[in-house]
């Protein structure tokens, strides 16, 4: 490598070190950032390719290239370095934004509850003080009108009703059946049956008589 060139690599590595060290020192906007790397990564591959073939037109060209791949190396490994950080602080800044989409999505909920809470609370605090009024009498009470039924409702009903009716006619037949045997018992328990007398003498004479003289004749 000619004197020339590497004192051109030479100022092209400390150009590049340079802003890199003040754009480190200095917050810059993360899209800016990734193009200034994108473009000092091209113009570090360039330089390596163009001493590449400053190397190949000299006699020693082993340590021409070696050196120039060092240098080429070094920049590189410095940009990836930036590279990995602006992504490290991109992967954190997501991270969060999401913690605080969850943070304010939980706080907001419990911000909700909290005032329907006291809504409640609010609507229902003047109905709980107010006094409750006196039941009326039994008597007093006006009878609330029913509300009107359905033809089957009605005839759901009516069907009860005859049904019932019907059970009370069975109930009433077996009562009065049951009474009655009851009362049937009862009088035969208490006035038995009277035997017939015996016949006596002269009644039994009285009775032969017509028929001694019927066979008198």
């Amino acid at each position: 490598m000619t004197l020339q060139g590497a004192c051109r690599f030479g100022l092209i590595a400390l150009t590049l070190m340079a802003g890199v060290q003040a754009r480190a020192d200095a917050p810059a906007d993360d899209a800016k950032e990734r193009e200034r790397i994108r473009s000092e990564r091209a113009a570090a591959e360039a330089e390596y390719a163009k001493q590449m073939r400053i190397c190949n037109q000299q006699f020693v060209v082993t340590s021409c290239v070696n050196e120039a791949r060092a240098k080429r190396h070094a920049l590189i490994a410095r940009l990836d370095e930036q590279q990995y950080t602006l992504d490290q602080a991109e992967r954190a800044r997501r991270a969060s934004a999401r913690t605080q989409a969850i943070d304010s999505k939980v706080n907001g909920d419990e911000a909700r509850r909290r005032e329907e809470a006291a809504r409640e609370r609010a609507t229902s605090r003047p109905a709980d003080k107010e006094p409750k009024p006196a039941p009326a009498p039994a008597s007093a009470a006006p009878r609330t009108p029913r509300a009107a039924s359905s033809p089957a409702q009605r005839a759901r009903q009516e069907e009860n009703a005859r049904l019932a009716y019907e059970k009370k006619q069975r109930d009433a037949e077996a009562h009065r059946q049951e009474v009655e045997r009851r009362n049937q018992e009862h009088a035969r328990k208490t006035h038995p049956a009277t035997p017939l007398p015996l016949p006596t003498a002269s009644s039994a004479a009285s009775a032969a008589q017509p028929k001694a003289g019927a066979t008198g004749r």
